[in-house]
């Protein structure tokens, strides 16, 4: 019974590991949150602290927009057009904060690259397998 259980526990921890190393690929890799993280220096941590915080009310906007499109999208009978001004509304944030981070040499999420595998994980606007 003792080697049951043992070999039982050795597949699960073999098929654990195996899916974290092929998740990998997909949520490890590509542009998304930490693009670049490990490459700061002084001054692109320093531009990018000055990006945070000129941003701030923008990434602020734009957290409330989500909010607010959310409630709509998950009211009883959604309102489509205002579900689609408040849509336009979030694009034209997102633009404005991409400009932004250009003209700052930024990357990452908020510079147009999406969350997870190679800008098109969660909130990137595809699945994450090629």
């Amino acid at each position: 019974m003792k080697k049951l259980a043992t070999g039982v526990v050795t597949l699960v921890m073999v098929g654990l590991l195996a899916g974290s190393a092929l998740a990998w690929e997909c949520w490890g890799g590509g542009r998304g949150y930490g693009a670049n993280y490990n490459n700061y220096n002084a001054e692109s941590l320093e531009a990018r602290n000055k990006f945070l915080s000129e941003t701030a009310d923008l990434r602020k906007d734009l957290a409330a927009k989500r909010t607010q499109l959310d409630a709509v999208m998950s009211s009883a009978n959604p309102d489509a057009e205002a579900a689609g001004k408040i849509s336009r509304e979030i694009f034209d944030i997102k633009e404005q904060l991409r400009v932004k981070a250009d003209a700052a040499g930024i990357a990452g999420p908020l510079a147009g690259n999406g969350y997870g595998c190679k800008g098109q994980g969660r909130r990137g606007g595809g699945n994450c397998w090629r």
